[in-house]
């Protein structure tokens, strides 16, 4: 009977160490699981702030070129809310006038969806993939404007703009149809690649992580003109710093090339 007793004790001593492990472990996991949830978000915060400010920028320096100083965004989001922006920008992007009247100021919010399905039947007509919902501009999604306004710039200033290689019209009319986003970024980094081709330190795998030691944007300013910059010594040779790398390639291009920068070196 005493083994019996002592068997059913440690028994119920087992069950109390596994318990109590088990929840150790939940709970750890638990914690875990929130941690990198919170780095995910925070991440993706981060990443659309640099969207955000780079497409903005790509906004403002467009309107600007075309000597429409009317139009400045201060923020993406609210500067597409009621259309308005937006009907200036298709005009400037096909190069026509809207030719449909819209609200010039308005107040209600079926005004302003009717302003920006007018911008984007318009430019639909260039870009078929677009696929926004007009009240989704209006509530300022941010994933829609962003989202827009990226298709927006590979079309427009990618694939049909100038510089890129394959203007011709097979090359448009090929690059009219399927993912035109991913057609733009293949576009940008073939480019890239043949434009550096000769410097082996330059590694262009991918948007994210070929730009961000600012080796390339020196190296392609060497390219253009070699008295520009002291690429193998004073960048790569000396192992310039990366946001030192960046701020000179941005610095260069800005004078030499009138390239204004959308981002900072930190960015």
């Amino acid at each position: 009977a005493s083994d019996a007793a002592a068997a059913r004790a440690a028994a119920r001593k087992e069950r109390r160490y596994k318990t109590k492990h088990t929840a150790d472990a939940g709970g750890e996991k638990n914690k875990f699981t929130t941690i990198r949830s919170k780095m995910f978000k925070e991440a993706q915060a981060a990443r659309e702030r640099i969207h955000e400010k780079t497409f903005r920028g790509w906004v403002n320096k467009t309107m600007a070129r075309a000597e429409r100083g009317d139009v400045r965004l201060d923020d993406l989001f609210d500067g597409y809310h009621d259309g308005v922006a937006l009907v200036a920008l298709t005009e400037v992007l096909t190069g026509e006038p809207i030719g449909v009247k819209y609200k010039a100021a308005p107040k209600m919010d079926v005004h302003k969806q009717e302003n920006v399905a007018i911008a984007v039947a318009r430019l639909k007509r260039d870009v078929a993939s677009i696929d926004v919902e007009p009240r989704d501009v209006v509530a300022r999604e941010h994933k829609t404007s962003l989202g827009l306004t990226w298709q927006l710039i590979a079309h427009y200033q990618i694939l049909h703009g100038q510089g890129w290689g394959g203007d011709d019209d097979a090359a448009k009319k090929k690059a009219a149809g399927g993912n035109v986003m991913r057609k733009a970024r293949e576009k940008v980094l073939a480019w890239w690649r043949d434009m550096l081709a000769e410097y082996a330190e330059v590694d262009i795998v991918d948007v994210e992580s070929g730009f961000s030691d600012g080796r390339a944007l020196c190296a392609l300013m060497h390219k253009l003109d070699p008295a520009l910059v002291d690429y193998h010594d004073a960048v790569v040779g000396a192992a310039m710093a990366p946001r030192d790398a960046l701020a000179l390639g941005f610095r260069l291009a800005e004078e030499h090339l009138g390239v204004w920068p959308l981002l900072d070196a930190d960015d």
